[in-house]
C-alpha cells in the first residue's frame, strides 16, 4: 500500500474514531524524565499528546519529572500534568495513575518507560476501564499485556513479542512519533554541498556521561577549515558549563567556532541547515531522518546499539559505535571523510526521508481510534 493510501486510511479511521467519541476520551501518559534516563521517553509521548490535543481531545502526562522547564513545556503544548510524589512512587505510580485515569476523560493510557513491565501493565488494565498502549524499544520484558504495542525502531519487526494474538502491533519507523514542529510543514529539498562544513551536535536531553565533550574534542581534530559546529545541550544536562568552557578554549586557540545552546525548544531550523548531525541513537534520529540530515550516530545506551547499526545498514547513518569506546581521532577521521563526500551525504539524505515520512503520529492515533471496545473488554475480563 502506498504512503498516500495509508495516510488516507489513517485519516478515515481517525474520522471514524472521532464520530465514535474518541475526542471525548483523551489519553493519559505515564512517563518520566530526569538526568539519569534522559528525556527521550517524555518527548515522544509529548509528541503523541500534543497531536491528541490538536484533534480536540485531552491529554494528561502523569510523571515523576522534577524539571520545571519540562513541566512548563508540557503545559505549553496543551497537556495537563499530574506530578507524582515520592509516596506515589512506592508502586511506580501505579495507584495514582489508575486514580487519575478513572477520574478523567481518558479512553487510553500510554506507558513509556523500561520499568513498566508485565505486572504494571496488568495492574493498570485491571484497575481502569481504559485501553492500553505500551511504547517499547527492544522487547526486553518477558511478555506484554497491551491493546496496542508500539516500537518505532528500524529493527522492530525482527523482534519476538509475547503478547495476545489480537494485540495491535505498530512496528517500525513508519510509526515514528514526531513533535509538532517537525510535522507542521514538509521539509524542503536539501541543497547538499560538495564539502560539508556545518555540524550539529545533539546527544540527548541529559548526556550524563559527557559524550558531548568527547565529540567537541574530536571536532578540534577534523582536518577541514572553516567548520561551524552548533552544540545543543538538553534541558536536564548537568554539564552545560563544562562544554561551554571547552568550546571557548577551542575558539580562543583559533581551532573551531563552536556555538553552545541550552534547552532549545524548536531544534528544527538548526537541524535543517546542518550538513551532518552527530547524535545519540535515540528518537532524535527519526527527526533528523525526516529532515534528510545525514547522521553520525553514537550509541549511549544498550537499547540504541541496534538502532545505530540498523540506520547504517539502511544508508541513513554512520555508526560511530559505543560511547565508552569512542576515540577522538577515529571520530575526526570518519567525520572528515563524510563531510568531504557530497554524493554519499545526498544518498543518506534521500534514504532518511524514505525511512521516516512524517505520518507516524497520524497512524498511531488512527490505530487508537480503531480498537473495538467490546472485544478489548472481553479480553480484560478473561
Amino acid at each position: 500500500m502506498t504512503g498516500d493510501r495509508l495516510l488516507e486510511q489513517s485519516r478515515r479511521v481517525a474520522a471514524e474514531a472521532e464520530a465514535a467519541g474518541l475526542t471525548r476520551n483523551g489519553i493519559a501518559f505515564r512517563v518520566d524524565a530526569d538526568s539519569r534516563i534522559g528525556v527521550g521517553h517524555l518527548m515522544r509521548s509529548l509528541a503523541l499528546a500534543e497531536a491528541c490535543v490538536e484533534r480536540g481531545s485531552c491529554a494528561t502526562i502523569i510523571t515523576a519529572c522534577r524539571s520545571a522547564t519540562l513541566l512548563e513545556r508540557i503545559r505549553a503544548r496543551g497537556a495537563d500534568v499530574v506530578s507524582l510524589t515520592e509516596a506515589d512512587l512506592r508502586d511506580g505510580g501505579l495507584a495514582r495513575t489508575a486514580e487519575s485515569v478513572r477520574g478523567g476523560r481518558h479512553g487510553w493510557v500510554v506507558l513509556d518507560g523500561y520499568d513498566f513491565g508485565p505486572a504494571y501493565q496488568r495492574g493498570l488494565r485491571r484497575s481502569t476501564p481504559a485501553r492500553l498502549l505500551v511504547i517499547d524499544d527492544y522487547a526486553h520484558h518477558p511478555s506484554y499485556d497491551a491493546d496496542v504495542l508500539l516500537n518505532q525502531n528500524v529493527f522492530a519487526e525482527q523482534l519476538e513479542y509475547r503478547c495476545a494474538p489480537d494485540t495491535v502491533r505498530l512496528l517500525g519507523p513508519r510509526h515514528a512519533l514526531l513533535r509538532r514542529e517537525f510535522r507542521a510543514d514538509p521539509p524542503p529539498a536539501r541543497d547538499v554541498a560538495s564539502v560539508g562544513r556545518r555540524i550539529l551536535v545533539t546527544l540527548g536531553g541529559a548526556d550524563p556521561e559527557q559524550v558531548t565533550l568527547t565529540v567537541v574534542r574530536a571536532l578540534d581534530l577534523v582536518d577541514l577549515p572553516n567548520l561551524e559546529a552548533t552544540i545543543l545541550m538538553g534541558p536536564v544536562s548537568r554539564h552545560v558549563e563544562t562544554v561551554r568552557l571547552a568550546a571557548e578554549a577551542s575558539r580562543r586557540a583559533g581551532r573551531r567556532g563552536f556555538t553552545v545552546l541550552h534547552d532549545v525548544v524548536d531544534p528544527r531550523p538548526l537541524m535543517a541547515t546542518a550538513d551532518v548531525a552527530i547524535t545519540a541513537g535515540g528518537s532524535t534520529c527519526w527527526e533528523l531522518a525526516y529532515l534528510g540530515v545525514p547522521i553520525a550516530a553514537v550509541t549511549v545506551a544498550e537499547n540504541q546499539r541496534r538502532i545505530a547499526a540498523g540506520l547504517e545498514r539502511l544508508g541513513v547513518a554512520v555508526d560511530l559505535g559505543w560511547f565508552r569506546a569512542l576515540e577522538v581521532g577515529t571520530i575526526a577521521t570518519q567525520l572528515g571523510a563524510l563531510l568531504r563526500n557530497g554524493p554519499r551525504r545526498a544518498e543518506m539524505s534521500a534514504r532518511g526521508r524514505a525511512v521516516v515520512d512524517g505520518r507516524g503520529t497520524d497512524r498511531v492515533l488512527a490505530a487508537l481510534g480503531a480498537g473495538p471496545p467490546a472485544r478489548v473488554a472481553q479480553r480484560r475480563g478473561s
